[in-house]
């Protein structure tokens, strides 16, 4: 299983290290992920890519039970703030007992702990 076209266009490599990219919109300033053909604010196509990078804060999290085949549970997805603006879904590193709303995670890349999508993003606890 690989990522959906929109999101694995999203990850580049600069380098040896996996990238991030979401989209900086030049005329609003607001910056959104994933990678879009125009701003899901004002509509504008002006647009640069900036690597989604530093800590996200947890907004939300939950334990999944079920997972679809091929996917080990149970594992934990989260929604994270980044303080650039974007909010990313993903799957989390941790186990239930570290998880709490507001926790710092930080992204990591390779093979997430449901192990499916392989080559993907995931969070993991960013240290304190």
């Amino acid at each position: 299983m690989s990522l959906p076209t929109v999101l694995s266009s999203s990850v580049q490599t600069q380098g040896d290290r996996p990238q991030l990219l979401s989209q900086c919109c030049k005329a609003c300033g607001v910056t959104t992920f994933p990678i879009a053909a125009m701003c899901s604010r004002c509509g504008h196509d002006c647009l640069a890519h900036v690597e989604l990078a530093g800590e996200a804060k947890v907004f939300s999290w939950t334990e999944i039970h079920r997972g679809g085949a091929g996917m080990k549970t149970p594992y934990i997805v989260a929604l994270a703030d980044f303080e650039s603006g974007p909010r990313l879904f993903a799957q989390v590193r941790a186990e239930p007992a570290q998880m709490r709303t507001g926790m710092p995670l930080k992204l990591a890349f390779g093979v997430p702990p449901a192990g499916a999508p392989a080559d993907a993003y995931y969070f993991v606890p960013s240290a304190p």
